[in-house]
């Protein structure tokens, strides 16, 4: 009676422990846990990466003033002042007597005002300045996107291999107790040395199996802290889905967007029109250049030939244009590299174009076999739960082992891994999809 009785309490305390294989995903911390959101703000305030091309992106704003201000009037101005000796020597007597030797001061100062009327090569530079501009936002969304792609990407694995890490212990515990459960049955004379052995081993394999996940937990979790420049609060227990648009409205024609309006595109188009105007600004630095000058010119002398000091004041106004003659040749070796370099970035272009569409291509076929995984193993789940719970009614009336029911318990966690697994790649497919088309925002990641 004793012995029977052992069983059924050793019986009652597995089936408690398969139980929280079933359960374990569904358990909350009290503690809060990590959001997407609060991941994306830390790692926009961390990054170092992101927080350069932030950096970048300002200072290409200063490029614009800085093209402008050679197309704007100009004014520069000089001083000097000197202490002079000079001595005279005469080759006859002069009728008028003149110094020998003399010692004054010279005081000089002059300003002069330049407005430039034709200077191709600097309008051109301006032009390239204001695309230069526009390309450093380009790239600054491009790193933007990357981050959040990045985020995402790492907070899924780490929640997935969270809840893989709880699923892999809630087994290796019920593994744990059945090898217990199969000693004592042993010596109560109920078992065999081959269950007993079995249920060990299983054990084991589940122990390995544990120390790999929980290595594999970490590793996700310091990448994701390195991203995020802190150790993070406790992870959630599922993955939330991503807020998008409706599929139709951007998913039908997602490779004629990508090959328009992907950034990497973008960022091509404007620097092939930089290469453009390089071309032209070249051409510019041959051509003559026409100014705008007007000035004033005060010298100072305190002592001159006459035994008297003078004072010279000049004013001009005028037009002044330069023409460049010879360079050595450096003037058209310029302008056929820059012919080479806009040929170049016409190449960069189309294969930015044929990458962007491969891009979105991939990225819509992964999100279709993502989502067709999730449907399916949404089933299998379903059913290795009806599977779990016949197992275990089977065996309360002696029509099934133990063995069958850890079976049962083992499939039912490997589909719930599966399954989260799944859902991460589909979170993933859709915002990289949205990415390679340049309409992947904030809003659309799943935040909560």
């Amino acid at each position: 009676m004793n012995i029977i009785r052992l069983f059924f309490m050793q019986t009652l305390g597995l089936l408690m422990a398969l139980s929280t294989v079933t359960t374990a995903s569904a358990a909350t911390t009290s503690a809060e846990t990590l959001s997407l959101e609060q991941a994306l703000t830390r790692a926009f305030a961390h990054a170092p990466a992101y927080l350069a091309e932030e950096s970048k992106r300002e200072a290409s704003r200063e490029d614009v003033l800085m093209a402008r201000a050679w197309l704007l009037p100009y004014i520069k101005a000089s001083a000097s002042y000197s202490h002079i000796m000079q001595r005279y020597t005469y080759d006859r007597p002069l009728k008028i007597p003149l110094p020998n030797r003399l010692s004054y001061n010279d005081t000089n100062f002059a300003i002069q005002l330049v407005q430039p009327l034709f200077r191709l090569d600097r309008w051109h530079g301006w032009e390239q300045g204001k695309l230069a501009d526009e390309a450093a936002e380009v790239a600054l969304q491009l790193a933007r996107q990357a981050l959040m792609l990045e985020v995402a990407n790492r907070f899924a694995n780490a929640v997935a291999a969270h809840i893989t890490f709880q699923a892999t212990q809630a087994q290796y515990d019920a593994l744990k107790r059945m090898a217990e459960m199969s000693a004592a049955r042993l010596d109560a004379g109920l078992g065999t040395v081959t269950d007993k052995l079995e249920a060990e081993s299983r054990a084991e394999l589940a122990r390995a199996e544990l120390l790999n996940e929980q290595n594999n937990l970490s590793l996700c979790e310091a990448r994701l802290d390195s991203l995020i420049g802190a150790e993070h609060p406790p992870l959630p227990e599922t993955l939330p889905s991503p807020v998008m648009p409706a599929p139709s409205d951007w998913e039908e024609n997602y490779r004629e967007q990508a090959m328009a309006d992907a950034p990497g595109v973008k960022l091509a188009q404007l620097l092939y029109r930089i290469a453009d105007h390089e071309v032209s600004r070249s051409l510019g630095t041959a051509l003559p250049s026409v100014d705008f000058v007007a000035g004033m010119t005060h010298d100072d002398s305190s002592n001159g030939l006459f035994g008297a000091g003078s004072v010279r004041r000049d004013e001009m106004i005028g037009i002044q244009v330069d023409i460049p003659v010879y360079a050595g040749g450096g003037t058209w070796a310029q302008r056929r590299k820059s012919e080479q370099l806009k040929t170049e970035s016409a190449y960069r272009l189309d294969e930015a174009r044929r990458e962007a569409e491969l891009s979105a291509r991939e990225a819509s076929l992964s999100l279709n076999t993502a989502q067709a995984r999730v449907e399916a193993l949404s089933a299998a789940v379903k059913a290795a739960q009806k599977s779990s719970r016949a197992a275990q009614s089977s065996f309360e009336v002696g029509l099934s082992t133990i063995v069958q029911v850890l079976d049962a318990e083992s499939r039912l966690a490997g589909a719930k891994r599966d399954l989260a697994l799944a859902n991460s790649a589909t979170m993933l497919a859709r915002l990289q999809l949205a990415a390679s088309i340049g309409k992947l925002e904030a809003i659309h990641l799943p935040l909560q």
